[in-house]
Parts: structure tokens; C-alpha cells; sequence
């Protein structure tokens, strides 16, 4: 069953990027790198501005060992191929790789301890990749969406496999799941078409819903004695899987635990088992015959699929066995106690199953058939099930022609044909789950009548409908719509269908978000302002620039043309750093789309140090001085040379206010000189505009 989890890789990021905030308001910068010290004197990586295609993460920052990799510190860095962590690490914290889309190969060293929550999500072109021995636990979303994955061996020593793991990892062709693992989380390997075959070990004891759900490719399975429970939707539409054998350890068969495995031929359910849950083996329509173990207590509805489902003789099922079953005749013979019973059932019958004792023959919820024995009491038998289901409006049932059939205990003959015409309900729910410049994903309520949905896009240019999808299976309750422009409003409608039958159209527009802005840069900053600039966004109306407050962004400006491309922030701080982001907005009427944020850090410069005079002159020196800037880290002193400035001299503590020129001057010599301070931001020094040209001349 393919359900739609993206919106909670959205919740997860909000969240991250809100703590991410927090942490760098105090971070300091290496090159490219920003950067925290830890209380136990290590530091932690936990932002990446830079470009590069192959990394690799420096082992210590001025000469502290680098320990961990923060979350998100590396997250969306696109033009990232290759990248090598140090053995100094021990941690890589949440969502730290996730969107590098580009990203082909990682090393981790053995070092690596802790691996945190979709910690390498949304990574199509990562290969192959080798967990460290000392990783215990593969956390939720850490491989989620990343299609290139073709093999991966999971060290000795992880105990469980998170929620959503290796979730759409559909290159996954083969995985080892060592014997010191004990659970297998909720979709955890859902949607990895590739994978052909898994051994899970008998140290696992609980198999999580839809471990492995849509996991089409999967043909061969062995579940060992241990596991105790199969989760819901477990095995869901794995059609490529030709049996299965069920230890006598497992208790429970989930609902949905087999549904459609249509390649199925042979199961084998061993003693032990004592609940089989709805629909379970529902549409597993290759079974040719199936025995359930007298531990059975307790057997769901459609558990054992609907009308036509086996088409094989034998269904064993302790306590009341049916020995002769047709699927295309609609009758089947049942012996219980040493009376016969007569199973009747009409193609298009709604409710459930009865039986009578050799006598009046009913089909529930179509006609009485009479028979010249008398009335029996009447036995439910929903275990199993039929072509549909009992919450829908039932349809007007008609006569049409007649068929004779004989009762099996009395011989009278009686004769009916009936033909029904189903009312599909129109699907509800339909809305916009998510979307981008170039794609949205929708989002429907289940349709528990229809057999899938057909999913169409309007399109303008040729004035007509046309089907994106159609969807063959009523569970599937999302869709991708992919290759749409940005800042584009795009209708939709869609339909259950069931046989020949089909729903009316639930319609939805959807707006697409424009395309984010590129070119975000610095075009000219002072000590209290910075000026912005950027690439002009054909797809938007205008723009909003957010400036980071320490504890949350606020909006300096929304400017509502697109031609605008550049602003300037005024009423800074000397010698800080500021945080900026863009996003691009297009208006459809009342509604507003945006597009995702740029970012930049910017550092403004020093105030330009005042008070610079000449103190002194004698034949061969000439004193300076100035006043104390506490924007600054020091400050430096330059000379005219005739042709050029020339830095004489470099303090690197604002305390120093004064200095004598000893070196180089003649008597009776004008010389020209000017100041500057600088702020050592992290690795970077941002300086002041220069005092004035101060002239001096030495005695004679």
C-alpha cells in the first residue's frame, strides 16, 4: 500500500532548521565551515557554505578535534559528489546529508557511533555505502528516498531498523540483516521494488506494518522461528512472492498482511497461529489451496480474500470444511458436523455469506431460493468475503433471464439469474499535500468500493483532459504530478472506478510555487548597513527579505516587483554577523505561493576609527594617535610610498592607540599616512573605511 509519509520529512525539517537556528547564532567560522566548541572542548560542524564537489571534513579546528557533525549541517549542499569524515567523528547528527542530491559516495569511519534520524534522506545517487561496526540502531528516515542505493550490509550489533529506513530505496536489490537485530520498524523497507529476496533471523520478534509494503520485486522470503507478529500491510501488494511458510512462533497475521500478493501459490501456516485479521490473504487470487492449523480462534472478514479468489479445489479451515469450491459456478458444498450445506452466493451479491441446512437456500441481500425440505437456521461465513463490500449504496438489482439449479439435499429445482448495476461513491478528500516549482503531490481519501483511480490534468493549450494516472489499486491514496512550470495554476479531477463502473470527477486547482531565486549575494556593506542583490525571478511578483532577530526571522521588506532586485538593510550593528533569507511570491488573486528561501551570512564592518592625528615630529620619527574602536580587533597603519600604500604596521589588540615611526624617514621629509581597523569574524577579517589622509613632516 503506497501512503504518502513526505509530509512528516516537512514537519521533521521545520523543526531541525528552528533548533539549527538556535545553534549557529553563536557559531564561529573555519573557511567554509561554521562551527561550535563543546563543553568538553571538541567541536562540532554545524554549517557548509561552500561549492566544493569532493570534501573532506578537516579532523581538528584550531587544534580542537572535530567530534560530531551537528544536524542539518550539511543539508541541501547540491553540488556535493563525494565527501570523507574523519575518524575523529563519533556522531552525525539529524537530517546532516539529507538533500545532497548530487551526493555519490560517503566514507564513515568506524568511529561513527550514532547515525541520527534521515540522516542521508533524499540522496538519489548515493550507491553503496558501509554503516560503521559501532552503530547500533538505524534510525528512522536515514536512507529514506535514496533510489540509487543498490546494496547495503548492516553490521552486527544494530538491534532495530527505524520507521521509514530504507523507505523508496527502489535500486535496493539486496540487504543482510544480521541475528542481533530484533525489530523491523513501520515502512521501513516500503516501496523497495528491486529487493528479490530477505532472510529475516530468528532474534526478530516483530515484523512493523507495512515493513514491506509494495515491495513488488520480492519473490522469496524466510521468516524464522521468533517473530511473534506480522504487522498490518506487512507484505502488502508484493506480488512477486510465490509462498510463504508462517512459523508456529508467530501469533498474529496482520490485516492486510498479504493483500494482492498475487503470485502466491502455496502457504504454509503452521500450528501456533491464532488470529488471521481482516483481508489478510485478500486478492491472492493464484492460491490453489491453503490449510489453516486448528489453533485458529479467530479469522477476519475477507481474511481469506472474495468471490473467485481461489481457483483451486481444497480450502481447509478446522471445524467447517469446504471440500468442493468453484469459483466460476458461484455455489460451493460445505460439510460440518456429518449435515451438508449448501453455500450460496450471487456475483453482484452485497452483505454476508449464508448457509442453510439443506433446505431454503438464501444468497443475503439478493432473493430466496425455495426448496420443499423447510427452513434451517442460517450460519455466517465472512471469512470468505466477496467482490464487495457492505458500507456502499447497494445497487438496483433486474431481472434478466433464468438459469435452473438444484438444491443438494431435496433435488427440487429452481431457477433465477440476476445482474446488478454498481453505484461507485465520488472520491473525497481530494487536496494538495505538498508541492514545488515543478510538481505537486495529491492527496484523496480511500475509496473502499473502487478498484483504483483515474487521475487527469486539464490541459490549456489543446483545451482538453488528459490522464496522468491510472492508479490500479484503491489504496493508493497519493500521487506525484511531476513536469508542471512554476507559477502556474493547474486543474485536476479525478475518479473511482470499479470494473466497468466509475464515480464522478472530484475536481481541484492547484497553483505550483514559483522558482527560487538565485544569485543572493553581498553588492556593498558599511558598518551599519548592507546592501543585497540578486537575479531577477521571471516566475514571481516580488519578493519578501527576512533578517534573522536571534530568536526568530523577521520580514525587513516585502517589495512587490519582480524588476527589483536589490535592498538595502540599514540600522545595523558594527562587527556582526547577520543572517538573511529571500523567497520569491507570486499572487493567483487572493492567494499567495512562495518560493523555497535563498540564504546568505553577512558580516558588516568596523566603525571607521575617529580621533587619528599626529601627535609628534622629530628629524628622523613622526608619533601618531587615535581613539580606542571597540568594534575592532586591531587596527592597521599604512604609508605612501609614491606609488603605492603600504601597510607599516598591524596591531592585533584594539587596546594600542598610538605608533612612532622609527623606520625609513628622512629629515625634512613630508610622508603620508592612513588607519584602518579590522574585526576577525571566525577566519574572516572585515575592515573599516579608511580615517582621513593624515600629512606630516619631519624636522630639519
Amino acid at each position: 500500500m503506497k501512503l504518502l509519509k513526505k509530509l512528516l520529512t516537512g514537519i521533521v525539517t521545520l523543526a531541525a532548521m528552528a533548533v539549527l537556528c538556535a545553534v549557529c547564532a553563536g557559531a564561529e567560522k573555519y573557511g567554509d565551515y561554521e562551527y561550535s566548541v563543546l563543553a568538553d572542548g571538541t567541536v562540532e560542524i554545524t554549517d557548509y557554505s561552500g561549492s566544493a564537489a569532493t570534501l573532506s571534513i578537516p579532523a581538528k579546528i584550531g587544534g580542537k578535534s572535530v567530534t560530531s557533525i551537528s544536524q542539518m549541517a550539511f543539508y541541501g549542499c547540491y553540488t556535493l559528489t563525494s565527501i570523507t569524515i574523519p575518524d575523529s567523528v563519533t556522531g552525525i547528527g539529524e537530517q546532516a546529508f539529507s538533500y545532497c542530491s548530487d551526493l555519490t559516495s560517503i566514507t564513515i569511519p568506524d568511529s561513527v557511533t550514532s547515525i541520527g534520524y534521515w540522516a542521508f534522506s533524499h540522496c538519489p545517487r548515493l550507491t553503496t555505502i558501509t554503516i560503521p561496526k559501532g552503530v547500533t540502531s538505524i534510525g528512522e528516515g536515514t536512507f529514506y528516498d535514496c533510489s540509487g542505493l543498490t546494496s547495503i550490509t548492516i553490521p552486527k550489533g544494530v538491534t532495530g531498523i527505524g520507521r521509514y529506513a530504507f523507505y523508496e530505496c527502489s535500486g535496493l536489490t539486496s540487504i543482510t540483516i544480521p541475528d542481533s537485530v530484533t525489530s523491523i520498524g513501520y515502512c521501513a523497507f516500503e516501496d523497495c521494488s528491486s529487493l528479490t529476496s530477505i532472510t529475516i533471523p530468528d532474534s526478530v520478534t516483530s515484523i512493523g506494518d507495512s515493513a514491506f509494503d509494495q515491495c513488488s520485486g520480492l519473490t522469496s522470503i524466510t521468516i524464522h522461528d521468533g517473530v511473534s507478529s506480522i504487522g498490518r500491510s506487512a507484505f502488502f501488494n508484493c506480488t512477486g512472492l510465490t509462498s510463504i511458510t508462517i512459523p508456529g512462533s508467530v501469533t498474529s497475521i496482520g490485516e492486510l498482511a498479504f493483500y494482492n500478493c498475487s503470485g502466491l501459490t502455496s502457504i504454509t501456516i503452521h500450528d501456533g497461529v491464532t488470529n488471521i485479521d481482516n483481508r489478510a490473504f485478500e486478492a491472492c487470487t493464484g492460491i490453489t489451496s491453503i490449510t489453516i492449523p486448528g489453533s485458529v480462534t479467530s479469522i477476519g472478514d475477507y481474511s481469506l480474500g472474495y468471490e473467485g479468489n481461489y481457483r483451486g479445489e481444497y480450502i481447509k479451515i478446522p471445524g467447517f470444511k469446504i471440500y468442493c469450491y468453484s469459483g466460476t459456478a458461484g455455489e460451493a458444498y460445505a460439510k460440518e458436523n456429518g449435515f451438508d450445506y449448501e453455500v450460496l452466493y450471487h456475483t453482484h451479491s452485497y452483505g454476508a455469506w449464508t448457509t442453510t441446512k439443506a433446505a431454503t437456500c438464501t444468497a443475503t441481500g439478493t432473493q430466496t431460493r425455495k426448496c420443499s425440505c423447510g427452513a434451517y437456521e442460517t450460519k455466517t461465513i465472512s471469512a470468505l468475503g466477496h467482490n464487495y463490500v457492505t458500507s456502499v449504496v447497494k445497487p438496483t438489482y433486474t431481472a434478466k433471464g433464468y438459469t435452473l439449479h438444484k438444491c443438494s439435499r431435496c433435488g427440487n429445482s429452481y431457477k433465477d439469474t440476476y445482474t446488478a448495476k454498481l453505484v461507485v461513491p465520488t472520491v473525497s478528500g481530494l487536496k494538495c499535500s505538498s508541492k514545488t516549482n515543478v510538481a505537486v503531490t495529491l492527496r484523496w481519501t480511500k475509496n473502499s468500493v473502487a478498484d483504483g483511480y483515474i487521475l487527469d490534468r486539464y490541459d490549456s493549450a489543446n483545451s482538453k483532459w488528459v490522464t496522468v494516472k491510472k492508479i490500479t489499486s484503491n489504496a493508493t491514496t497519493s500521487y506525484k504530478v511531476t513536469g508542471l512550470r512554476a507559477s502556474t495554476t493547474n486543474k485536476f479531477r479525478i475518479k473511482a472506478y470499479k470494473s466497468t463502473a466509475s464515480s464522478k470527477f472530484t475536481y481541484l486547482n492547484v497553483n505550483t510555487r514559483p522558482y527560487t531565486t538565485t544569485g543572493l549575494s553581498v553588492s556593498s556593506k558599511t558598518n551599519v548597513a548592507i546592501t543585497l542583490k540578486w537575479n531577477k525571478n521571471i516566475s514571481a511578483d516580488g519578493y519578501v527579505l527576512d533578517k534573522y532577530d536571534g530568536t526568530k526571522w523577521v520580514t525587513v521588506k516585502k517589495i512587490t516587483s519582480n524588476a527589483t532586485t536589490s535592498y538595502t538593510v540599514t540600522g545595523l550593528k558594527a562587527s556582526t554577523t547577520y543572517k538573511f533569507r529571500l523567497k520569491a511570491y507570486k499572487m493567483y488573486g487572493t492567494a499567495y505561493e512562495s518560493s523555497a528561501f535563498s540564504y546568505i551570512n553577512v558580516n558588516t564592518r568596523p566603525y571607521t576609527t575617529t580621533g587619528f592625528k599626529i601627535s609628534s615630529t622629530k628629524k628622523t620619527s613622526i608619533k601618531m594617535q587615535w581613539n580606542k574602536n571597540i568594534s575592532a580587533s586591531g587596527y592597521c597603519i599604512e604609508k605612501w610610498d609614491g606609488s603605492k600604500w603600504v601597510q607599516i604596521k598591524r596591531f592585533t589588540s584594539n587596546a594600542n592607540v598610538s605608533y612612532t615611526v622609527v623606520s625609513g624617514l628622512k629629515t625634512n621629509t613630508s610622508y603620508k599616512f592612513r588607519l584602518r581597523a579590522y574585526k576577525t569574524i571566525g577566519t574572516v577579517n572585515e575592515y573599516s573605511a579608511y580615517t582621513q589622509t593624515l600629512t606630516a613632516k619631519t624636522k630639519a
